[in-house]
């Protein structure tokens, strides 16, 4: 009996070839200046109960203080975002107070000129 080589299955047949997916790529909008933003305020509720660190979902809105003032987001099993700084820290235990952001902003309709 002969081995099968690449191309090959083992009753001689080609095997089927998947045709390549088209990535679709989309870019970030380009915003012209700051005054074509509109203001936009989320309202956040803060647990009264700090919880553990397993206890946090992945993209679960968190404080590591009870008054909130420093909001954070965990991103992986060992590391959260901070908001303020927008970088990465390495956090892998501890108790945090967890932030619930209401999902309908208010807009803001007045602009700095």
């Amino acid at each position: 009996m002969e081995q099968a080589t690449i191309n090959e299955s083992k009753n001689g047949n080609q095997p089927a070839i998947k045709p390549k997916r088209k990535q679709r790529s989309v870019g970030i909008p380009q915003i012209q200046s700051i005054n074509s933003m509109q203001g936009v305020t989320y309202r956040g509720y803060i647990e009264a109960q700090p919880v553990d660190w397993e206890a946090l979902s992945n993209y679960d809105f968190y404080s590591p203080t009870e008054d909130g003032s420093n909001l954070m987001i965990k991103i992986t099993k060992s590391k959260s975002l901070d908001i303020k700084t927008q970088k990465p820290i390495t956090t892998t235990f501890g108790r945090a107070y967890r932030v619930h952001i209401q999902q309908n902003p208010v807009i803001d309709h007045k602009r700095a000129d």
